[in-house]
């Protein structure tokens, strides 16, 4: 279809529109709502859909579409983000209970699809692109969901925590290199190198335009309220940034538990003890900011062997992830499946 919209034009009983910044706690509070059923957690503030509707290259009016039944009540929600190399658009969708057996998640995500489809001539010609999402392996109606609009499950993902009962030693980190938190300033550019080198070895992981990167990372550190400078390391050999950890110390689904988003080694300094000493470092400095326990997200199939690496530190599995796919347009896939 040409216009996505269209897939909203048999919803007699329900009104669609775009988002206004002003809607984004009654976005949390959907999302939080199929949250608890599932997982008796809160996922999502208010400042998340503010700061993601905002941010660089995102459109909302575009990108987003809000459910609304004939009280007024805020019932759906779906969205879809893409950048370049426009391979990958991401989709989310939400549903309160009540209304996920009729035609309201199909018309969100044949939206959804529409809008994705869109992106496709952005993209190298020889390109394939795909549509994403990701789900609780919990979520029963999205799995179905998408799998009845051909969507396939491509790889799985976890959640492992440790707890952190008391203060964790010192970490035995590797001669010559220190770690410390990075100059945001006048080391922004080093670390997203240093992210781009670690992860070219992640499955599914498609390299974007480092001025890109590098404007999303320093809009988020301005506007997440959250964010703590103090946590965010870089482990340096001399004047080379041999690899980050990038943290958070608290979460919206535990206030006690601290966050690694990202932690990453580049090639050159593997397989010396650089990954867990990091790790341990975080789990250190994140104690020292009041956490009780610390978490981040693995590929359970990872290329490079974390989960092992953080089993070695004492994480354990608390949930799983399944990630979908579709093929938009057949063609060479640009993202790394095996190193």
């Amino acid at each position: 279809m040409t216009n996505p919209d269209q897939a909203f034009s048999n919803l007699t009983d329900y009104s669609v529109r775009t988002p206004e910044i002003e809607d984004a706690p009654a976005v949390a509070g959907l999302f939080n709502h199929c949250s608890q059923l599932i997982s008796g957690r809160n996922v999502a503030e208010p400042i998340d859909f503010e700061n993601l509707w905002q941010s660089p290259d995102f459109d909302r009016l575009k990108n987003v579409r809000l459910v609304f039944s004939p009280g007024g009540e805020l019932v759906g929600y779906g969205s879809v983000n893409c950048h370049a190399p426009y391979v990958h658009v991401r989709h989310q969708l939400r549903v309160l209970p009540d209304h996920q057996l009729g035609a309201l998640p199909d018309a969100i995500l044949a939206w959804g699809e529409a809008r994705a489809r869109q992106y496709i001539d952005q993209a190298p010609p020889d390109a394939e692109v795909l549509m994403r999402c990701g789900i609780d392996t919990k979520d029963a109606f999205a799995r179905d969901l998408y799998a009845r609009h051909g969507m396939a499950v491509v790889r799985y993902f976890q959640e492992m925590v440790i707890e952190l009962g008391e203060r964790p030693a010192e970490p035995e980190i590797p001669a010559g290199i220190g770690i410390r938190p990075f100059d945001q300033k006048t080391e922004l550019e080093q670390v997203v190198l240093a992210y781009q080198d670690s992860f070219q070895d992640h499955f599914g992981y498609v390299e974007e335009p480092l001025d890109k990167i590098m404007e999303a990372l320093q809009y988020m550190m301005d506007k997440d309220p959250h964010f703590d400078p103090e946590v965010q390391f870089v482990a340096m050999d001399g004047d080379e940034v041999a690899g980050f950890s990038l943290c958070a110390t608290t979460t919206v689904e535990d206030p006690e538990m601290g966050y690694i988003n990202v932690l990453g080694v580049r090639r050159a300094w593997r397989k010396r003890g650089l990954g867990l000493a990091l790790l341990r470092h975080s789990f250190r400095k994140l104690y020292d900011k009041e956490a009780k326990r610390v978490g981040l997200d693995v590929d359970t199939a990872s290329l490079t062997g974390a989960t092992r690496l953080y089993e070695k530190a004492g994480m354990s599995v608390t949930r799983q992830y399944e990630s979908f796919a579709k093929v938009l347009r057949p063609g060479k896939d640009l993202s790394t499946q095996s190193i």
